[in-house]
């Protein structure tokens, strides 16, 4: 019985003796005593904070948004407010801010003419994008015109009517200027073209054409009852033909021309061209005199705004 407790006593020194060594080389060369296929505890998982995303990332057609950026602390990077991939996101983005102001004022703002709105909106946006603490202002300077510099947008995109124009709000006609023919018709010249109409409008006959009409008249009646008397006189035939020819010269319908001119005036603007039209003959009724100006007062704006704002006039 002695004999075997020693032998147990013998193992379980021997046991205790292993399990030493093996935690002690364990804890000096860095061997796992975590079981195969066994996940990390929770917080080693978590290491540094997320790179933050592109707004474009999943936008191939470069469109702006505004995205959230996970700092270490938890809060928002106030730098990555807004993120461009070139100029004309940026411009987008800009334009659609106006045209969101713009809206905005249409529903709370008392105007007589929508167009009246346009600049308000433009320097309402104008202000953020001049103030250099506006996340905004920091994300846009990269590509506000300067000195031709590529990559930067061109000065010509910039401006209340052409941000309206770039959303659809606009249409790119309302550069051009809106003429009225004299057949009524509306033609939209170029900012730097002249137009020049002629046509010709049939007038009343003058008090004296009138009164030649009647002596020349007389005239030939009394030729015409001479040479039925004389038939072979041929001098005097000769004269009757002639009298007839001036009396139906006389009768002749008389006409005025007139010149409308209408569009660019100044000639040495870049680009300036005439254009000239010639209407012919036109009848009174079917005339307009009115040459320039429109009388409606959504001039310039899409058909979508129109539906859009129903109520506008």
């Amino acid at each position: 019985m002695s004999r075997n407790i020693c032998i147990a006593a013998v193992l379980f020194a021997a046991l205790l003796l292993a399990v030493f060594v093996w935690l002690w080389v364990d804890a000096e060369w860095g061997i796992s005593s975590a079981p195969p296929n066994t996940m990390p505890p929770e917080a080693d998982l978590i290491q540094t904070p997320p790179v933050p995303r592109s707004i474009n990332a999943d936008k191939p057609d470069g469109e702006a948004e505004e995205t959230e950026v996970s700092a270490a602390n938890g809060g928002r990077s106030q730098d990555s407010l807004y993120q461009f991939k070139d100029w004309e996101a940026a411009l987008d983005y800009w334009a659609n801010l106006v045209a969101e102001e713009f809206e905005m004022l249409l529903r709370t703002e008392s105007f007589n003419h929508p167009f009246d709105l346009v600049g308000t909106a433009y320097h309402t946006v104008l202000d953020r994008v001049m103030d250099k603490e506006d996340p905004l202002s920091k994300a846009l300077t990269p590509y506000l015109p300067l000195n031709n510099l590529p990559g930067r947008i061109p000065t010509d995109d910039i401006g209340p009517v052409r941000f309206l124009i770039r959303t659809g709000h606009m249409s790119p006609d309302v550069f051009k200027i809106r003429l009225k023919l004299p057949t009524g018709e509306i033609y939209m010249a170029d900012s730097n073209e002249h137009v020049v109409m002629t046509y010709k409008v049939l007038r009343s006959l003058y008090p004296f054409e009138k009164e030649g009409i009647a002596f020349l008249e007389k005239q030939v009646l009394d030729l015409e009852a001479r040479l039925s008397t004389t038939p072979n006189d041929a001098a005097l035939q000769q004269k009757l033909d002639r009298k007839r020819a001036e009396l139906e010269e006389m009768k002749q319908p008389k006409y005025v021309t007139h010149w409308k001119g209408g569009g660019a005036a100044n000639r040495g603007q870049p680009g300036f061209r005439i254009t000239e039209m010639d209407f012919g003959i036109l009848r009174p009724e079917g005339m307009n005199r009115e040459t320039s100006g429109y009388r409606g007062r959504l001039w310039g704006f899409t058909e979508e705004f129109r539906r859009k704002y129903p109520h506008l006039k």
